[in-house]
């Protein structure tokens, strides 16, 4: 009974450690989640592809589901961002008004000829995946065909040089997008990218906001001595209206105390 309580003991100690740990480590950094990319059709020639890791998100347009591409990691929390040095790249979707109709893009940045072109629309960041060829990832890769008469589409591949098929038409090959990352694996002893682990940190806060001016005492004395308002925020002198001067919007309503000369 002895051995037992110590036992006892020692877990709730071991445990309380543990949450310890773990309360700290989530303050500056945490661990992405791992994610199914869906893959919906946006029209009934299967030519154009739309991705997301919310199903209900497709449906929601009135897309149809086609099939599930493999593995990307979403941060823990909106507007977190993962550590360097892990081969992850973000999945940026753009919305572009093609000649086709509705397309989707997806870039690992925000690069001058996407945002500068009007017919872009920036979506944000749906997910993240691997650079392509990054170590660690599952070896299935996302490739994007593109055709002038239909616009883009993505097609997954267990090789960086075998290509998947695409819908009938003209298209030509634009190559790897991304590599998809490893299922995440439980329980996880060190977090590294083979074993599908990716550590994402809170992003910085904002810089304070600038110091206010530095005043001259001087000024806002002389401000004072002439019947002034003195604002310490703009370093400014405000002086009273000035009955005599014809100029005032206010003359009208200002007592004379003195004749005007």
């Amino acid at each position: 009974m002895v051995l037992s309580i110590r036992f006892r003991s020692c877990l709730l100690v071991l445990l309380g450690s543990l949450f310890l740990f773990a309360s700290t480590a989530t303050a500056q950094s945490s661990i992405g989640v791992t994610k199914p990319l869906f893959r919906f059709v946006t029209d009934s020639s299967l030519s154009r592809t739309f991705l997301t890791t919310d199903f209900q998100e497709g449906v929601n347009r009135g897309y149809t589901f086609w099939d599930t591409l493999g593995g990307v990691v979403t941060p823990p929390f909106p507007g977190w961002v993962p550590l360097p040095n892990q081969g992850l790249a973000p999945m940026y979707r753009w919305r572009i008004d093609h000649d086709s109709g509705t397309n989707y893009y997806y870039s690992g940045g925000l690069w001058s000829h996407l945002v500068n072109n009007p017919e872009n629309h920036n979506e944000g960041i749906i997910a993240y995946a691997m650079f392509p060829g990054a170590q660690g990832n599952s070896g299935l890769h996302l490739h994007l065909w593109y055709s002038t008469s239909k616009g883009y589409f993505y097609g997954m591949s267990a090789s960086l040089t075998i290509l998947p098929g695409h819908p009938p038409g003209t298209y030509t090959w634009q190559g790897v997008a991304y590599s998809f990352v490893n299922a995440l694996q439980s329980p996880i002893s060190v977090c590294v990218p083979q074993t599908g682990c990716f550590v994402f940190t809170a992003p910085p806060p904002p810089p304070p906001p600038p110091p206010p001016p530095t005043c001259s005492v001087e000024m806002e004395q002389s401000c004072y001595n002439h019947g002034g308002t003195w604002d310490a925020s703009t370093c400014s002198c405000t002086y009273p209206v000035d009955p005599c001067n014809s100029q005032s919007n206010d003359i009208q309503s200002l007592l004379r105390i003195v004749p005007c000369l």
